[in-house]
């Protein structure tokens, strides 16, 4: 169904045609006409909305599971792209008139809207609120340079963000987390600068990546979320050390996985002299410990998937009753703790 379907709405019960349209259907018939417009905003569609700013690229896009596709907005055109499939508009959206063209891929199937970068102000701004209000979305990802879209961003609740400069200081990044509250995932690729507070906000993402030796251990030790990779620290077996006696001691009340990989080589023996625990019991636990989705994303990127098998992990119970395993290899130090010793009942091993 395309753009012009909707030029005369008065000949179909628009309700009857819903099922069958695209988010990007769905966008250009709200302007069709307001009776269209108020029926659309009113219709549920589970939604959610991601922001991808870096290497010049701006990207708006809307996703719903399901056959409704994605509504993207993009200042890059494929090589793919058919120029007779090009359909040039005009929007006046909120006192703004905006240029955009529907491009179609050699498909005919894909479809998306180029944006001149002369108006990406206006799509990460007017756009972004027309399009969340239009579909009520409430779940929202970024991924974003800050030096390119600081003065872009609204305040606002979003599920997952990933930071992508080279370098943004403590004090601006206080700044951004006070502004954008990440609920669940937060990946920072950047090397923060100047000091972090001992308030700082990322100790408590409830899942957290860093990158870089700037992410020191006192920082690690005041972590309060549930999932964290901390990814080339320079961390050695006296601060495991440390770190395990602190949660033996109840510490870390929240927390679930913990993933360090050190560029320092690691000595497994130079933390169990010093920590009493056991070996693996399979009638304790599992053997893979069952990381969540976006974590799991991370080690797939970085071919980390074999810190699964915890089979030579070493188990320990801390104060609270909690048990948990860690692992060292040459290079990591991972550590898990089981809220549920069998996520995975038919992976356990029968050893009878």
């Amino acid at each position: 169904m395309s753009f012009l379907d909707f030029e005369d709405l008065n000949m179909i019960p628009f309700t009857r045609i819903l099922e069958h349209l695209t988010l990007t259907d769905m966008f250009l018939a709200s302007f069709t006409n307001e009776n269209a417009h108020n029926i659309l905003e009113d219709l549920f569609v589970r939604t959610f909305i991601s922001i991808q700013a870096f290497d010049g690229k701006f990207d708006l896009k809307v996703k719903s599971p399901g056959p409704r596709a994605t509504l993207c907005f993009t200042t890059q055109k494929t090589i793919c792209d058919l120029p007779e499939g090009e359909r040039k508009m005009v929007l006046h959206i909120r006192g703004h008139k905006i240029e955009m063209t529907l491009m179609h891929g050699l498909n005919q199937k894909v479809k998306y809207i180029h944006v001149e970068k002369k108006y990406v102000p206006l799509m990460l701004t007017v756009v972004f609120d027309y399009i969340r209000d239009l579909f009520g979305t409430t779940d929202f990802n970024i991924c974003v340079s800050l030096n390119k879209m600081r003065r872009y961003l609204r305040d606002m609740d979003v599920l997952c963000m990933t930071i992508v400069d080279k370098k943004i200081s403590a004090g601006s990044l206080e700044r951004l987390l006070t502004r954008i509250r990440v609920h669940e995932h937060l990946r920072l690729l950047a090397k923060v600068t100047g000091s972090l507070p001992e308030n700082s906000a990322i100790h408590n993402i409830s899942q957290l990546h860093t990158q870089g030796t700037w992410m020191k251990f006192k920082h690690i030790m005041r972590f309060n979320g549930e999932h964290a990779l901390f990814d080339r620290n320079c961390f050695t077996e006296e601060n495991i050390v440390d770190f395990i006696a602190h949660f033996l001691l109840c510490g870390f009340p929240n927390l679930q996985t913990v993933i360090m990989r050190s560029k320092n080589r690691l000595d497994y023996k130079k933390v169990t002299q010093h920590v009493a625990s056991r070996p693996w019991d399979p009638t304790q636990r599992a053997r893979h410990f069952m990381y969540t989705p976006e974590i799991s994303s991370v080690m797939n990127d970085q071919h980390l998937r074999q810190l699964t098998d915890c089979t030579y992990g070493f188990d320990i119970v801390c104060g609270h009753g909690r048990l948990a395993t860690f692992q060292i290899t040459p290079n990591h130090f991972v550590f898990f703790v089981w809220t549920d010793p069998f996520p995975w009942r038919h992976m356990l091993v029968d050893h009878h």
